[in-house]
């Protein structure tokens, strides 16, 4: 027979899991932001830099250079989140662990 008892979890160990992952989350947001903005802006200039090209090429050209930019900071940028992501995952599932381990007190008997 297993007979669970609780022990005495400290609402502060409880508490500080919680803003842990908070606070991953909000690095996580602002990156996204961060990332959404420079996107943004480097999209407007391309577009004001297309709206004055005097050829075809040279629009060709514009638009080439800014999808190769744009695909190679997406792929690092979400490479960056998604490592922002995992790691956050991992250190939240250890102080997850950590905090059912002294809240939960399993014993056989």
């Amino acid at each position: 027979m297993i007979e669970i008892s609780l022990n005495r979890a400290s609402p502060t160990e409880a508490r500080a899991v919680y803003e842990q992952g908070t606070r991953a989350l909000r690095a996580i947001s602002a990156e996204v932001g961060d990332y959404s903005q420079r996107l943004l802006a480097d999209g407007t200039t391309t577009a004001t830099r297309l709206a004055t090209a005097k050829s075809v090429p040279e629009a060709m050209d514009l638009m080439t250079a800014f999808s190769k930019r744009t695909f190679e900071e997406h792929l690092q940028q979400m490479s960056r989140i998604a490592g922002m992501v995992a790691s956050a995952s991992e250190t939240q599932t250890r102080a997850c662990q950590t905090l059912y381990q002294n809240f939960w007190s399993p014993r056989l008997g």
